[in-house]
């Protein structure tokens, strides 16, 4: 749980990251399916890639137990690359969600989100060419806002194409 980032929007921004080991999930999750036979998991993390290496660790574990469950998480755009992303869908990752906020570059500079729009696309992408579900959030209204702030985040999900796009108001 917890956030490092510092999103001026955010109700958890600069909140200390507490990490569950890649071993006490892989525990908690061989439980989870051997009691109850679970098939579909959400990881909640705000950020579930921020440690790449725990990351890869878990995917590592999921294929080599063969543990057949299929998985979503959040994240951040900037966190996240194509080899990484690959590995997750080998691992049974179906879906990942972006809070990508804004099309605009100087929104997202207000915002204090840390990641630019060319980022974002780029994390839509990798997901899409490595089979994994994107769905992507966004807030409308932020400090700043004009209509031509909100259509050039309509003309990036009409570029980007995440398979979902849910807008929320500031």
């Amino acid at each position: 749980k917890g956030c490092p980032f510092k999103c001026s929007f955010c109700t958890v921004a600069g909140t200390k990251w507490r990490p569950k080991s890649a071993e006490k999930t892989m525990e908690e999750l061989l439980y989870l399916k051997d009691r109850y036979g679970i098939k579909t998991v959400s990881f909640f993390d705000e950020t579930f890639t921020l440690d790449k290496k725990r990351v890869l660790r878990l995917c590592d574990d999921l294929i080599s137990e063969k543990l057949d469950i299929r998985w979503y998480c959040n994240t951040r755009a900037h966190l996240v690359d194509l080899d990484l992303l690959k590995r997750m869908r080998q691992a049974g990752c179906r879906g990942i969600s972006y809070g990508i906020e804004s099309g605009s570059q100087s929104i997202l500079d207000h915002a204090d989100k840390c990641v630019t729009v060319e980022q974002a696309s780029n994390a839509i992408a990798w997901a899409r060419q490595a089979r994994i579900k994107t769905f992507a959030s966004f807030i409308l209204g932020l400090p700043g806002e004009t209509w031509g702030t909100v259509e050039e985040t309509i003309d990036f999900v009409k570029r980007t194409m995440p398979n979902s796009a849910e807008f929320n108001v500031a």
